[in-house]
């Protein structure tokens, strides 16, 4: 290969690089995944790698992932070994693999069809969103997907060296290949169909030495049978307690046939469908090429990547359990499928036969079944369900419907054949090849702009909501073990400890004696009823402590024994009638959370009612004492003699998701840095835009509360002339606005700021209003009557105030509101 090829292969390598590797602690773009195991699955894949470097040990409970996949966490123990432990490193590996295997998809294609289509076939992969966003993911599939291509480029060399009569060479190539296939039966378990691609082969397109047939079949009988036999019994106990997952996901209720009949090759893969399609079609080009005589050596190998796609698609139709990262391993295929077969008709086109080919039973056939499987998934595809009381009826009619569609458009192809055929021969060699480039390269202008599009989208605005929760608890919390159906995510960037807890019998007997000291779980799923039922002494003291948002998921996030907060409070030493302070302390005894309490103070001035006089929010850490004085600003002109102080859990603050946002211009975006809940974030449309945006956050106020307190969490990275302001509305109507200071608002942990107001007309509505070119998050909002806060109270206490009379010395020195931590 010439000097600029090499340039321009290295050229491609390094921008696939640069694709994979940006933001490798970001979260995995979720409007482009039907999955949630895009971000959630990679912690929990690799919870044996992390217990071996942090623990000393391979396996610590039930949850064995090493079954699935061994060589991925030896894999990732080295390099958690070299690298350390954390969202990005969790990555990295499948970005080397990633990489390589545009490297092998490239070098099976030169070696066989040229170095132009080795550059084609690399570059539908690489631009492929699907490719680019589990590429760098942290899954199996990567593994499987480079041990595939490996398998693929030995056979071509053992293809090659048996066509060149080098026995030798042909036999290490071949047993070269049934390792790469190995590999990927122990990379993940649906790399099994990379052996029976390879045995299939062999068998039905055999190289010109005979005798490589039974070294192929008995290289790939090998690793099948450590597998099923010493592998498995040395983890027998693994294996039963996830018999009852199998049985749930992957046979399901309807059987194994009723799940084929819900073909999802197309549904499950956004952005490539068009791809597998191609993939599908093209089939009918490269097996037929295979079998001829003289291409065994070139194309003979390729038929490997035809039955694999084809194996792989329909053993995983079986499966009632199919995300879309099942299918990822089809996208380098189908490249090199549809690559293959445009290479093979544009040599057809410069030099075709002087008489058709004929139409043999086997082509017609095959063609049938494509335009079949095509139809059935494209267009008919769910199309008459209505019409079915049964869907399995629904779905077999859709098949029928689509093979006799199928059969028109195959009998009208071979009727018009001959005719075609002749019109071809008639038709200027240029103006054959100018019309297949063209077509091509419209196709794939137009596959990449609906594959780089949603990506860049993602690379342009990336999330670090799963690095940013799991770096808060190891920041705030202390020595946690946290449970859960799906917990590893929380500590990929802490050292604590994780255990999975599921109804299929994960670790049900390890959980009351593990010292689990914290749940999470899925606001939607019932897990959360489930462990109350299965564990109710753990459940019976647990504590809501957020709802944290991670990655398009709302979570529950409990502490299963928090020790209350212990609060003690009276007059300052320089506390006095015309400037009354107090001085409060908070201690937290629990060993694992901190606390955060609201401090609401209301001012009694005779028989009147009380006023709503200030707020303040404190958090202590764990097993932290914290003191600080409080100086008051009198409410409005009277003076008060009597202070009512209460204390309130941190969260009274009404999840953001249930407000309304209208905004012509305002993004809304995820976060879950400060505690957790929903955050919507006004936000600059374009980052060279610099025309402010305007919009507001609502939270309807639906009764007569009399007297109100509203408040809001905000936290922002303001502007000047940037303006906030909390406003009432009614019917439209502007009731009254009070403008934020931006110098209060901080830009790292959240400032709760609450107002009083006065008894409004019902049905009211209380707004954050901003007009700015800065950011404002507002985690949290709050309208409630003063009666409903005070229930809630855990702390209350009367502080009275000395009378001008009894006011203590003035001349003491007066302290400076301070915080200290002890």
């Amino acid at each position: 290969m010439s000097l600029k090829r090499k340039i321009a292969v290295a050229l491609l390598l390094t921008v696939a690089a640069w694709m994979l590797a940006g933001h490798l602690a970001a979260d995995g773009p979720i409007h482009l995944s039907t999955n949630p195991g895009l971000n959630f699955d990679p912690p929990s894949k690799c919870h044996n790698a992390r217990n071996r470097i942090l623990f000393g040990r391979w396996i610590t409970d039930d949850w064995t992932p090493y079954l699935h996949s061994p060589i991925y966490n030896l894999a990732q123990a080295a390099v958690f070994r070299l690298t350390g432990i954390g969202p990005a490193r969790i990555r990295l590996l499948d970005v080397a693999v990633s990489l390589v295997t545009l490297l092998l998809t490239f070098l099976v294609v030169r070696e066989t069809l040229g170095w132009a289509a080795g550059l084609l076939a690399m570059m539908l992969t690489q631009f492929t969103c699907v490719f680019l966003i589990y590429g760098r993911s942290g899954l199996l599939e990567p593994l499987e997907e480079m041990f595939t291509m490996l398998t693929a480029w030995t056979l071509v060399r053992a293809y090659r060296h048996a066509e060149e009569d080098r026995p030798r060479l042909a036999a290490r190539w071949m047993l070269l290949a049934t390792l790469a296939a190995g590999y990927a039966l122990f990379s993940k378990a649906w790399g099994i169909t990379v052996l029976l691609a390879l045995i299939v082969t062999v068998c039905v397109f055999p190289p010109r030495r005979r005798a490589l047939i039974p070294l192929a079949v008995a290289g790939c009988a090998l690793p099948v049978a450590l597998y099923l036999g010493p592998f498995i019994h040395l983890n027998r106990h693994a294996f039963q307690l996830m018999e009852h997952e199998f049985r749930h996901k992957i046979i399901a209720h309807g059987g194994l046939i009723a799940n084929w009949l819900h073909q999802p090759t197309f549904a499950f893969m956004p952005y490539a469908k068009w791809l597998i399609a191609a993939g599908l079609l093209a089939l009918v080009v490269v097996l037929p090429a295979a079998g001829q005589p003289g291409r065994r050596k070139n194309i003979a190998p390729l038929a490997f990547i035809a039955f694999d796609f084809i194996i792989l698609s329909q053993v995983l139709s079986f499966s009632h359990y199919r995300p879309e990262r099942y299918w990822v391993p089809l996208v380098p295929l189908a490249a090199i499928l549809a690559t293959t077969a445009t290479i093979l008709i544009y040599r057809r086109l410069h030099n075709p036969p002087p008489s058709p080919s004929r139409w043999s039973p086997a082509r017609t056939v095959g063609v049938w079944a494509l335009t079949t499987y095509v139809l059935y998934l494209g267009p008919i595809h769910s199309k008459l369900n209505p019409w079915f009381k049964s869907e399995h009826l629904a779905r077999i009619w859709e098949l029928a419907t689509a093979a006799v569609a199928a059969t028109i458009l195959l009998w009208v192809a071979v009727k018009s054949a001959r005719r075609s055929y002749a019109m071809l021969l008639r038709t200027p060699l240029r103006l054959r090849i100018t019309a297949l480039t063209t077509a091509a390269t419209l196709l794939a202008a137009a596959y990449l702009n609906i594959n780089l599009k949603p990506w860049w989208k993602w690379h342009h605005h990336p999330h670090y909501t799963l690095a940013g929760f799991s770096r808060l608890l190891g920041r705030r919390y202390r020595d946690l073990t946290i449970a859960g159906e799906s917990p590893l995510f929380t500590v990929v960037a802490n050292r604590y400890r994780a255990l999975k807890v599921t109804g299929y019998g994960l670790n049900l007997h390890t959980m009351p004696t593990a010292g689990v000291t914290h749940l999470i779980t899925l606001e939607h799923h019932g897990y959360n009823r489930f462990y109350r039922r299965r564990f109710p002494r753990l459940m019976r003291h647990a504590v809501l402590l957020d709802r944290p948002d991670v990655c398009g998921q709302t979570f529950l996030f409990y502490a299963l024994d928090l020790a209350p907060l212990e609060i003690t409070a009276a007059p300052s030493a320089d506390s006095s009638y015309d400037s009354p302070s107090l001085q409060i302390a908070i201690h937290n005894p629990d060993p694992h959370t901190p606390q955060s309490t609201l401090f609401l103070l209301f001012s009694n001035c005779g028989s009147g009612t009380p006023v709503f006089t200030a707020a303040r929010r404190v958090e202590v850490l764990p097993l932290q004492k914290r003191r600080f004085t409080w100086h008051i600003s009198p409410a409005a002109e009277k003076r008060p003699f009597a202070l009512r102080l209460y204390a309130l859990r941190d969260d009274i603050w009404l999840p953001a998701e249930t407000s309304r946002i209208n905004s012509r211009h305002t993004r809304i975006w995820d976060d879950a840095l400060a505690r957790g809940l929903l955050v919507r974030t006004f936000k600059r449309p374009g980052k060279h835009l610099r025309r402010p945006v305007a919009g507001y956050i609502a939270v309807p106020i639906p009764t007569n509360h009399s007297p109100l307190i509203c408040g809001a969490r905000l936290r922002g990275t303001l502007e000047p002339g940037d303006s906030i302001r909390y406003a009432w509305y009614h019917g439209g109507r502007l009731l009254r606005a009070i403008p934020v200071s931006r110098a209060g608002i901080p830009t790292a942990d959240y400032a709760a700021v609450l107002i009083g107001s006065d008894p409004l007309p019902a049905p009211a509505e209380f707004r954050i209003e901003f007009k700015g070119r800065g950011e404002l998050f507002v985690d949290g909002l709050l309208a409630a009557s003063r009666a409903e806060l005070l229930t809630n109270a855990f702390f209350r206490q009367s502080i009275a105030v000395p009378p001008p009379g009894e006011a203590r010395n003035q001349d003491n020195h007066k302290q400076e509101a301070e915080d200290e931590i002890h």
